[in-house]
C-alpha cells in the first residue's frame, strides 16, 4: 500500500507540472489608471462648465493614459457640442470599430455619425460652391480690371495723337504769327516813309495815311494774339504727348513721364518728367 500510494503522489506530481499555466490578463497600471481618472474628472468639470472643446481635450488625454470605448465616445460628444464636427466623426467611428456590443448608445452615435456626415458634406458642397463664386467673381474683376487698362490706353493713345496735333497747330500758329509780324514791320516801314511823286509831295492822303498805320496796328496786334495761341497751343500739345506716351508704357521703361509731386514746403507742386 505504501509503495502504491507514493506511485500515486509521484504521478499526480507529474501531471501538475504538465498542465499549461494559464497567465491573467495584464490589467493597466495604478499610475496610469490614477491618471486617467483624474482627467476624466477634469473633463467633467469642463463639460459642466460648457467648455465643451476641453472637455473633450481631456476625455482624449484620459483615454491616452488608460484606453477606453467609453472615453473616445465621451470625446466624440464633446467635439460635437464644440462643432469640431471632423474629430467627433473619427471619434465615432473608433467607436463603432470597437464597440461591436448592441445597445442604444451604439444606435445612438450610429445616428449621430449619419447627421455628421450629412454636415460635413453640405460644408464641402458650399464650400466647392463659394469657390466656383468667388472665381467667377474674381474672373470677372480681372476681365473689368483688364478692359479698363484697355479703355485708359485707348484714352492716353488719343491724348497722345492729340497732343501731337496740337504741337503741329502751336508750330502752324507760330510760323503764321512770324509771317503778319514780318508783314506788319515791312507795312510800317512804308508808312514811316510813304510813297512820293516826282516832286517828293506824299500821294497818299491824309486819311490813307491813318488807314496805313491803322492797318500796321492791326497787324501787330493779330501776329501777337496768333503767336500766343500758337505758343499755347505748342506746350499743351508737347504736355498731352508726354503724358499720353507716358500712360501708354510699360512700369519701369525709359519712357517719357509727368507727373505731379508735393515740394517740401508744403502745398505747392512741381511738374517733372524723366526721359
Amino acid at each position: 500500500m505504501s509503495a502504491m500510494r507514493r506511485m500515486l503522489t509521484t504521478i499526480t506530481v507529474i501531471a501538475s507540472l504538465a498542465m499549461p499555466v494559464h497567465a491573467a490578463a495584464p490589467k493597466p497600471a495604478a499610475a496610469s489608471s490614477a491618471a486617467s481618472d483624474k482627467l476624466y474628472e477634469q473633463a467633467r468639470d469642463h463639460q459642466k462648465a460648457g467648455r465643451f472643446l476641453d472637455a473633450a481635450r481631456a476625455y482624449d488625454a484620459a483615454n491616452a493614459a488608460s484606453p477606453s470605448v467609453v472615453l473616445v465616445y465621451n470625446a466624440g460628444r464633446m467635439y460635437q457640442k464644440a462643432d469640431e464636427l471632423e474629430l467627433a466623426a473619427a471619434r465615432y467611428r473608433f467607436f463603432l470599430a470597437h464597440e461591436l456590443a448592441p445597445g442604444e448608445r451604439r444606435e445612438r452615435v450610429v445616428t449621430e455619425l449619419a447627421q455628421i456626415d450629412r454636415i460635413l458634406a453640405q460644408k464641402r458642397a458650399n464650400a466647392i460652391a463659394t469657390a466656383a463664386v468667388e472665381k467667377v467673381r474674381l474672373a470677372d474683376l480681372k476681365r473689368k480690371a483688364a478692359a479698363e487698362r484697355r479703355a485708359e490706353q485707348r484714352q492716353a493713345a488719343a491724348m497722345e495723337t492729340g497732343g501731337y496735333v496740337a504741337i503741329g497747330i502751336g508750330g502752324a500758329g507760330l510760323i503764321a504769327a512770324l509771317g503778319i509780324a514780318f508783314y506788319a514791320e515791312s507795312l510800317a516801314q512804308v508808312v514811316a516813309d510813304p510813297p512820293r511823286d516826282e516832286d517828293g509831295t506824299i500821294i497818299w492822303t491824309p486819311s490813307e495815311a491813318r488807314q496805313k498805320e491803322q492797318e500796321v496796328d492791326d497787324l501787330r496786334l493779330a501776329a501777337g494774339i496768333t503767336a500766343g495761341i500758337g505758343a499755347a497751343a505748342l506746350a499743351t500739345g508737347i504736355a498731352l504727348a508726354v503724358v499720353g506716351a507716358s500712360e501708354q508704357a510699360d512700369e519701369g521703361a525709359n519712357t517719357p513721364k509727368v507727373g505731379l509731386a508735393p515740394l517740401r514746403g508744403g502745398g505747392a507742386v512741381f511738374l517733372g518728367g524723366s526721359f
